[in-house]
């Protein structure tokens, strides 16, 4: 390596910061000393700059890996750069001459910059109109110079030079507020005409996006693109930063006056602007004078139709629907901060409501209303798809506030209040969130308790039909298979027992997060519609009724009520014709005596004597009739032998209710029934009876009848007690025939 070559090393190793300057010169002094001696010393060879920089550590090998692929990659002829000072430094050093006369060969002058900045008139290539106002119009544009896209602002022809001066305010009072969510202005001055003469222009940041009034119409309108991208909380934050800008404008002693949606910008990218100052005021300064012409502070008359989106000129600066009262009446000394916090508050309004609170056709009457307090909130006439919330309604109204003191004070406590709104309505969400989460597990932890309930049914017919095939008595390796199946009986039901007190604990918790949410309620009432049916099944009048109450707590809107109560009309209708069975017993001699011990089955509705007893079955006591052949209860027996054949000559005891087709007439009856044909069951616990009694009692007409028989018929209504034996006689019974 050239002498000239280890130098542009080293000087490549300080360019790419891997060596400080006083390192280099250390570095180079030794070098240098070392090609020194190398010229007088035969045979002594000096080391390049790079061996040195690595001997002395003051580079490492990776490192200088990197200055050789600098060197490598540079273009053919350049040459590092190198400050005046080093170049001083390293002349004092002594270097050889090969290196002498290379570093004065770099002391040339550095080449010019390549920029030229373009006359005013040729800077920017205007391209198609954005907006227009009363001032001016807006053009998309190109900065020449740096190469961005930009919005400029230039003056109508024919302006006044009272509306020349309210443009000049206007840039110079924005180019003050330098805040995220106020449109930066980045250059502002005159430029010739096309026409001849000359314009005003004001460049600001271009703005990729639409107002806030074009938001707000597509969301009336049921844009679904818009609705799911801008939230009611998304357009609040938006807000919020609106009342962040004008805080901050506020701090420096500026008020907007014309602060409504079409000078809110809202970016793709999340950024919000306020645009438009050119009725901002500076406080504590007097109005601006605009000449004879200029607005006069007086109420206005019959606004346009469109006057909702007007910025009056020549009557009162503003926009009438967003304007603060006090900014309406011209009462131009009370003009204050709180004037923009009353124009916040309409474009709240108009968020939440996504309408204005007063129309076009309303203008006139907006001072009455205010003063007498008629403003009508938000909910009232909203056209967004969700509820307005009792919380918004009050800050809209607040802000709203005819007095300037009943308002909020700021616009940054405007801003709080919103705040707070949202962190409350954020906190509800997640405990919403929550509630939905456990009401999902307890509605599968009930679906779980009921697959269970099949399964039991279905295994405990399997452990009944083992009891049949292998009956009740046996050795232990033959009825092990009955106790296995009785053992998985009792772990379903275990896991029956489990998956309902989770849904119950599920469903609690998602009430504690939640007590409206209508998952966990209809849930709760599930579970308890349940119980109440498996109670009222085995007539348990307690339990029907604890479930009942705990339902009723939470069946808030009665639909589970409704499907107990299933009220409805039954109609009753029998078709008679007149049969002996109803006449009394004339024989004196005809009773039923009932035994003390409970050995015959009852089975399937009737009694079976004769058959054994098994565990399934219900014990009646054995019923012995006199004389012989008589028998007891009005059943299928009895029907065959006396109501179809008058000469049948068996005896028969029979019940006081009377078969099917044999009354003694024809009856028609309609009535309530708390349970129509077909519909669920009464929402009232029902008393239940108990399957047997041997206490006897007579009936309406006199005729003596019993809870037990046969028939298992039930007490007879208004009955009373029957002196003497506890059986009935001959005489005592409906009907009586001979065989």
């Amino acid at each position: 390596m050239s002498d000239r070559k280890d130098l542009e090393f080293g000087l490549t190793a300080l360019q790419l910061k891997l060596l400080s300057r006083e390192q280099l010169l250390v570095a180079v002094s030794e070098w240098f000393n070392e090609m020194n001696i190398a010229g007088l010393v035969p045979g002594h060879a000096a080391r390049d700059l790079e061996r040195v920089l690595l001997d002395l550590r003051l580079l490492k090998p990776s490192e200088a890996n990197s200055v050789h692929e600098s060197l490598r990659s540079r273009a053919s002829g350049q040459e590092p750069v190198l400050d005046p000072a080093t170049r001083e430094a390293l002349f004092q050093l002594s270097p050889p001459a090969e290196v002498r006369v290379w570093l004065r060969g770099m002391s040339r002058p550095a080449p010019a910059p390549s920029f030229k900045p373009r006359p005013r008139d040729e800077r920017y290539e205007f391209r198609e109109e954005i907006a227009r106002g009363g001032l001016g119009r807006v053009l998309d544009a190109l900065d020449r110079d740096l190469g961005r896209d930009v919005a400029v602002k230039l003056t109508l022809d024919g302006l006044r030079a009272d509306d020349v001066e309210r443009f000049v305010r206007e840039a110079r009072l924005t180019a003050q507020l330098d805040h995220p969510n106020i449109v930066p202005v980045y250059d502002f001055g005159v430029r010739p005409r096309a026409g001849g003469g000359e314009e005003y222009y004001l460049c600001m940041k271009r703005i990729r996006g639409m107002d806030l009034e074009l938001l707000i119409t597509g969301l009336r309108l049921g844009d679904a693109a818009l609705a799911e991208k801008f939230t009611r909380g998304r357009l609040l934050a938006v807000f919020q930063d609106v009342c962040l800008g004008i805080a901050y404008a506020h701090s420096k002693g500026v008020i907007h006056r014309d602060l409504k949606p079409p000078n809110v910008m809202v970016g793709e990218f999340g950024e919000t602007l306020i645009v438009d100052w050119g009725l901002a005021k500076e406080m504590g300064k007097p109005e601006p004078h605009f000449g004879a012409a200029g607005p006069r502070v007086e109420r206005t008359t019959a606004p346009a139709p469109d006057a909702t989106q007007l910025t009056l000129a020549g009557d009162v600066l503003g926009t009438p629907t967003f304007m603060a009262p006090e900014q309406f009446e011209g009462r131009l000394e009370d003009i204050d901060a709180r004037s923009d916090v009353y124009a916040l508050g309409s474009i709240l309004y108009s968020i939440v409501a996504l309408r204005p609170a007063f129309l076009a056709d309303e203008v006139g009457a907006i001072g009455d209303v205010l003063r007498s307090g008629r403003l009508r909130p938000p909910s009232a006439v909203s056209r967004a798809a969700e509820p307005v919330p009792p919380e918004l309604d009050a800050v809209c109204l607040r802000a709203m506030a005819y007095r300037r003191e009943d308002r909020f004070q700021s616009a940054l406590e405007l801003h709080d209040e919103i705040q707070r709104f949202l962190e409350g309505s954020r906190e509800l969400e997640r405990r919403r969130r929550a509630a939905r989460e456990r009401s999902a597990e307890g509605l599968r932890q009930l679906a779980r308790y009921r697959e269970l309930d099949g399964e039991i049914q279905a295994r405990q017919n399997d452990v009944e039909r083992l009891q049949k095939a292998l009956g009740n008595y046996g050795p232990a390796d033959r009825k092990r298979p009955i106790w296995d199946a009785q053992e998985s009986v009792k772990v379903l039901r275990e896991d029956r027992i489990d998956a309902y007190t989770k849904a119950g604990a599920e469903f609690g918790q998602a009430l504690v997060a939640d007590p409206a949410c209508a998952e966990a309620l209809a849930g709760m009432c599930e579970l308890q519609l349940e119980k109440y049916l498996e109670a009222e099944a085995v007539r348990d009048d307690d339990e029907m009724q604890l479930r009942w109450n705990i339902l009723a707590h939470h069946d808030r809107q009665g639909t589970f009520a409704a499907r107990l109560d299933a009220p409805g009309r039954l109609l009753l209708r029998t078709w008679t014709r007149p049969c002996d069975c109803l006449r009394p017993v004339k024989e004196p001699g005809w009773r039923v005596e009932f035994g003390e011990a409970w050995t015959v089955p009852w089975r399937d509705g009737r009694a079976r004597p004769g058959e054994a007893l098994r565990d399934e079955d219900l014990p009646v006591p054995k019923v012995l009739v006199s004389p012989r052949g008589t028998y007891w209860g009005h059943g299928a027996k009895f029907r065959a032998s006396r109501c179809r054949s008058q000469s049948t000559r068996r005896k028969t005891v029979g019940l006081s209710r009377a078969p099917r087709g044999c009354s003694a007439r024809r009856r028609s009856r309609t009535s309530s029934c708390p349970r129509a044909p077909g519909s669920a069951r009464s929402s009232r616990p029902r008393p239940s009876f108990p399957p047997a009694s041997r206490s006897g009692s007579t009936g309406p007409a006199g005729r003596r009848t019993t809870s037990r028989s046969i028939g298992k018929a039930k007490c007879l209504q208004d009955s009373q007690s029957f002196p003497g034996a506890n059986f009935p006689t001959a005489e005592s019974n409906p009907a009586a025939v001979r065989e």
